[in-house]
């Protein structure tokens, strides 16, 4: 567990300035800081969807905060938002009348990120991770709701390249089991007719004995 000296001294680093090597900063960046992308991921608007909060999450989204600052001054917490579309990606989305109405309705979310002990680190999540508004990335964690507020717990985050990149991790649903279903309720339709088609209509006085 982290003492309230160790908290102070990586936040006085931020103030002061310190090398980016300093072992007090590395050691946070190595765990909170993702290198590699999960195969899938769940999309914010499906895990706001819930009825209610899963307990491990592993979620894609977009660090904006809409008119207010994406990250928190005083702590490692910031604001993610639902991915835009591709070909929607803007620097200021109310540059684009599509993307601030979308934007208005997005799944959202509060990140935050927390030592051992539950305690908050009090360094701003951009400065600790190199982060920036805008930037696309994985959150791996616990989700809980206060109220109405999505809150994610983060064990570690993950920025993804490109938005394209960050919308192939979504998982889509899976058609192909109702479409076979449809085509074999088709094929049983199609033999019915045939067999309405094969009724025999006997010559009057011509009965079978």
């Amino acid at each position: 567990m982290k003492s309230k000296g160790f908290w102070t001294a990586v936040s006085l680093c931020f103030v002061i300035g310190c090398s980016s090597e300093d072992p007090r900063l590395a050691e946070l960046q190595s765990q909170y800081l993702g290198q590699s992308l999960p195969s899938t991921a769940t999309s914010l608007a499906a895990l706001a969807a819930e009825p209610e909060a899963m307990n491990e999450v592993t979620v894609v989204g977009r660090i904006h905060g809409g008119d207010l600052d994406a990250f928190d001054s005083d702590k490692a917490s910031f604001v993610l938002t639902e991915l835009p579309d591709v070909g929607h990606s803007h620097d200021d989305p109310n540059d684009c009348p599509f993307c601030k109405q979308k934007l208005a309705n997005a799944a959202m979310a509060v990140v935050n990120l927390v030592d051992e002990s539950g305690k908050e680190i009090e360094v701003p999540a951009d400065k600790l991770l190199g982060l920036e508004k805008n930037q696309d990335v994985v959150v791996t964690g616990t989700s809980s709701r206060v109220d109405d507020l999505l809150v994610i717990v983060a064990s570690r985050v993950t920025p993804v390249a490109d938005l394209e990149t960050a919308h192939s991790l979504v998982e889509e649903p899976d058609y192909s089991v109702a479409g076979d279903v449809t085509s074999d309720q088709d094929d049983g339709d199609d033999e019915a007719s045939d067999t309405s088609d094969s009724v025999v209509v006997l010559d009057e006085g011509v009965l079978p004995q």
